[in-house]
This record gives structure tokens, C-alpha cells and sequence, in this order.
């Protein structure tokens, strides 16, 4: 969430709610927010992120806590959802399925 926050190049104070708000929702101790916290001030590259995902279901939850992270109507912000879908190796169809998901749901809480 924080490197599609800051595809940009900053993360901006929507961005930073939403990431604010996930973080503080999971069950982590001190060090583990900090951990977080700290990230965004040197966020992790695409690749590094991709590398994490060590099977497809792990692939599409990091490409969906991604796009819940940002607004893909932004070019460089949706650069790097098609980054990181390359390099999670995620099919077109299952990236199309998750953005609806999003979308879907963003409707439904207006």
C-alpha cells in the first residue's frame, strides 16, 4: 500500500488515511507499526514487493491492498498497479476482477 501510495512520488493526506486506517485496524504490536510506519519514508521498490508473494492468492491480495491504496485515475499511480501486476504475474482477467472489486465496493459505501 505505502509504494502504490507513493507511485507518485508523495503520498498525499487521503492516501496516508486509508494506510493509517489498515494499519490500525490489524493486530500489530508497537514494533511492527513502527515497522510500517518507518516504510514509508523509504518505500519499497515493486520487485521487492512482487517477491513477497510466494503463491497467486498471496500475489492478489498484495495487487488488491495496493489499488485500495490509491487512485488509479492518477497516470503514475496506475503505472504502478500495471507494474506490479506484471511482476506478480497476475492474468489480465484477475486484475480486471480485482479493480471491480474495488470499485464495487467504493460504490456501495458512497
Amino acid at each position: 500500500m505505502i509504494a502504490a501510495a507513493n507511485a507518485d512520488g508523495h503520498v498525499n493526506r487521503d492516501e496516508m488515511k486509508v494506510i493509517f486506517g489498515k494499519v490500525n485496524a490489524l493486530p500489530l504490536d508497537t514494533d511492527d507499526k513502527a515497522f510500517i510506519f518507518d516504510a514509508l519514508h523509504n518505500p519499497p521498490t515493486v520487485a521487492e514487493i512482487a517477491a513477497l508473494a510466494v503463491n497467486p492468492e498471496q500475489a492478489s491480495e498484495i495487487y488488491l491492498a495496493s489499488r485500495l491504496a490509491i487512485d488509479p485515475d492518477h497516470p503514475e499511480e496506475r503505472g504502478h498497479l500495471d507494474e506490479l501486476a506484471r511482476h506478480l504475474d497476475l492474468p489480465r482477467g484477475l486484475v480486471e476482477h480485482l479493480d471491480s472489486q474495488v470499485e464495487s465496493k467504493a460504490v456501495n459505501a458512497a
